[in-house]
């Protein structure tokens, strides 16, 4: 195979907009459908401000520093995540190649994932522009998704839709594909706020704004340091390989720690504002929220139906659960697309390698999700609890403990007396790791019980007939 040899535009000084573009691709990898339709209810379930506070000050403390380390890691050598992990760590290409090709495994579920769940969002964008979908109740707006989920044929069509754009900006060259994350991003802040004028008009900002934020958690529980620390832990746990592709396409110039800042403050910025929008809606109608599939394919349609302009905002809201979908995706095959660029192949066959792969995967987890939805739903929760953390936890230990603190400095271009340089270094030594392997004790001694956001039950919960108990318990 020939040896990969990046282009000129790679190699060179990046432009402001290339940069930003770089902390976009990070950014749509903090932002995931969880961010909408489970850790902003769990924020207004355990208490309000105080679980808020609590999950960011672990994302701070976990996530930071892993995330700081997959740059350092990524700029020190410049290569895919498997070749850089293992030159980082040994100095030579093959010792560790395993954690990337972990990671990588992580990438390639959750893309699969995500993107039959986008699938079915991109399908219900269709029907409410097209008024295809009926809103008289969150039951019958469910009763869409009840008539797709029993067949895989009619979903392949939506699949390959969204895959076939994906391959269209990810085949691009590589500062393309930047600007079109620093677009996406602009994009989902500006359909934000035309969902926010819509509740500011129609609905009680003020009544989602007192749910999510109340103060009624006065102390820590070990039920709450248990789900925020979960929830902050699934959050980023893959997504460490594509901090590491972010590091190996940066150049000196690029801000690291404004970066690391700014995906940290990203996280809780898309938590707050999807809960006062999702809360704002259900405390207008005088419904609780629920968690997972059935508020976003069931109870947000109704919600907006009772709005004057229902049908638009209804419209926008899909449009942008797409564009949220169609970021993340982006970003987790991003470190894939290079990976196989870097044997030799054109960016081009990479990216329709990798969406391919992605495609008939996804193909076959519908067919495995209508003939064993309970096995899919296992496998799913144990992959989830059991392997999805196990990347970041990896290499926070092992460039914690392995590399040493004068390459962890040198990958990230900061001096060893920097203040910063060496917070961040004590920080992964001595609170990253070890909260990450306590917290995910707790997580393998709970996985049976607790639910998990990438259930893919609470995509399929909308196909159940009846209302939930929570809704029961609201009549």
């Amino acid at each position: 195979m020939a040896r990969f040899i990046p282009p000129a535009s790679a190699l060179a000084e990046q432009s402001a907009g290339q940069r930003f573009g770089l902390v976009a691709l990070g950014i749509l990898m903090t932002w995931g459908i969880a961010d909408v339709w489970r850790t902003p209810m769990l924020v207004a379930d355990q208490g309000g401000l105080g679980f808020f506070l609590l999950y960011m000050s672990l994302v701070g403390i976990m996530a930071m520093p892993a995330v700081a380390a997959g740059l350092s890691v990524g700029r020190a050598h410049m290569l895919p995540a498997p070749q850089s992990l293992s030159m980082a760590l040994t100095g030579r290409v093959q010792s560790f190649y395993w954690l990337g090709l972990l990671m990588f495994v992580c990438l390639l579920t959750l893309a699969v994932i995500y993107l039959v769940v986008g699938s079915r969002v991109l399908a219900y964008a269709w029907w409410a522009a097209t008024g295809q979908l009926n809103v008289s109740g969150p039951d019958t707006a469910a009763a869409a998704l009840s008539r797709l989920l029993p067949e895989v044929w009619p979903q392949l069509g939506w699949l390959a839709l969204l895959s076939l754009t994906l391959w269209l900006i990810s085949s691009r060259q590589r500062r393309d594909v930047m600007r079109a994350t620093g677009l996406l991003v602009f994009l989902l802040l500006i359909l934000m706020g035309v969902m926010g004028v819509g509740i500011w008009k129609y609905a009680d900002p003020a009544g989602g704004i007192a749910v999510l934020l109340a103060r009624e958690a006065t102390r820590v529980t070990p039920a709450m340091f248990a789900l925020a620390g979960e929830q902050a832990l699934l959050a980023l746990g893959a997504g460490v390989a594509v901090f590491v592709t972010v590091g190996a396409y940066s150049r000196r110039r690029f801000p690291v720690g404004r970066a690391l800042l700014t995906w940290t403050l990203a996280d809780g910025l898309l938590i707050l504002l999807a809960g006062v929008l999702v809360l704002s809606l259900a405390f207008a109608e005088g419904m609780m929220p629920e968690v997972g599939g059935r508020l976003v394919f069931a109870q947000i349609p109704y919600f907006l139906s009772s709005f004057p302009l229902g049908s638009f905002y209804t419209v926008v809201v899909y449009i942008w659960l797409v564009l949220l979908v169609l970021g993340s995706l982006l970003a987790l095959c991003e470190p894939l697309v290079y990976w196989i660029e870097h044997g030799g192949i054109s960016r081009r066959v990479a990216a329709l390698v990798v969406q391919a792969l992605v495609w008939v995967l996804a193909v076959a987890w519908l067919n495995w999700e209508v003939h064993a939805p309970e096995t899919v739903a296992l496998a799913t929760r144990a992959f989830s609890y059991l392997i999805l953390p196990l990347p970041m936890l990896c290499l926070t230990g092992m460039v914690g403990y392995f590399r040493g603190y004068p390459q962890f400095c040198q990958g990230l271009g900061w001096p060893m007396s920097a203040w910063k340089s060496r917070l961040l270094w004590r920080m992964l030594r001595y609170l990253s790791f070890p909260l990450m392997v306590i917290i995910l004790g707790l997580m393998i001694l709970r996985w049976n019980s607790a639910p998990c956001w990438l259930d893919t039950n609470q995509v399929a919960a909308c196909a159940q007939d009846g209302a939930s108990a929570m809704h029961k318990a609201g009549e």
